[in-house]
């Protein structure tokens, strides 16, 4: 890792700290949003300060030691920060960590887009030991971006048939679902996209495959927060949802252990 990404984690480990604390404990912080979507971005909040901004801190520091695990590990977290603050900076009203927001947005974005094509080399370094956790990762990863574009797919088309809007849209008080928006048109295709080519043992889905597995384990943290937060806060959540996204965290995060172990520089 370039010493500019290292120098630019702390910067951004410092930015998304601040969101989160200005989020969680100023008050009036939410207060133009509805009470859901206020609960709602505090658990984000909380999932940024004590899982994003850690792990991207501590990731970006042994990348920049020359770890090509910790530069995976780095990565997802940055693709999780960007899936984050693009929801923040679209569907939070204005307040005064818009330009924070902004900050963090471009900042993650940007540094993804130009460590990974300088850092095509990558590719070519890491080799994975054949085992049963790259074929598993990569069965995972195109099982959860088809999963989900059912999921959601049923969601949409269903209240487009029906002439109404999703519920999840009326409660939160915004004009659409953002988490569609991201996922259908960015996430999803990239965890099929990365799935595949890990599975066809292209180089390149070695790193794609390793950085889509922290963003999945990430993701699917956050989403258990989120609905146990909700929850604690009175709003209506299964505890049966709850359980199966805290299963699939720990799907996650016992394939992507398994992946890492199993990856050695070349």
């Amino acid at each position: 890792m370039k010493k500019i990404y290292f120098l630019g984690s702390i910067i951004l480990f410092v930015l998304i700290a601040v969101t989160a604390v200005y989020g969680l404990f100023v008050p009036g912080a939410y207060s133009r949003e509805t009470v859901n979507w206020a609960t709602q971005a505090r658990a984000q909040d909380w999932a940024d300060l004590l899982l994003a901004a850690p792990i991207l801190l501590v990731s970006a520091f042994f990348a920049y030691k020359k770890s090509s695990k910790a530069y995976l590990v780095w990565m997802g977290t940055l693709f999780f920060i960007v899936y984050s603050f693009l929801l923040y900076a679209f569907l939070v009203h204005f307040n005064a960590m818009f330009p924070v927001y902004m900050a963090v947005l471009g900042l993650s974005i940007y540094f993804l887009i130009f460590s990974l094509a300088q850092e095509r080399n990558l590719a070519e370094k890491i080799y994975h030991t054949e085992n049963w956790s790259r074929k598993g990762s990569a069965i995972l990863l195109l099982l959860s971006g088809i999963l989900f574009y059912f999921v959601w797919g049923k969601e949409i088309f269903s209240n487009l048939v029906a002439g109404t809007v999703p519920g999840n849209v009326i409660e939160t008080g915004l004009p659409t679902n953002g988490v569609y928006v991201i996922d259908t048109a960015f996430c999803l295709p990239a965890l099929i996209i990365g799935g595949y080519r890990l599975f066809k043992k292209k180089k390149l889905g070695y790193v794609l495959g390793g950085g889509l597995l922290v963003f999945s384990t990430l993701m699917s943290a956050n989403i258990t927060l989120l609905l146990g937060y909700s929850s604690a806060k009175g709003f209506a959540a299964e505890m049966s949802v709850i359980i199966v996204f805290a299963l699939f965290t720990l799907i996650n995060l016992i394939f992507l252990i398994s992946y890492l172990v199993h990856i050695r520089n070349g």
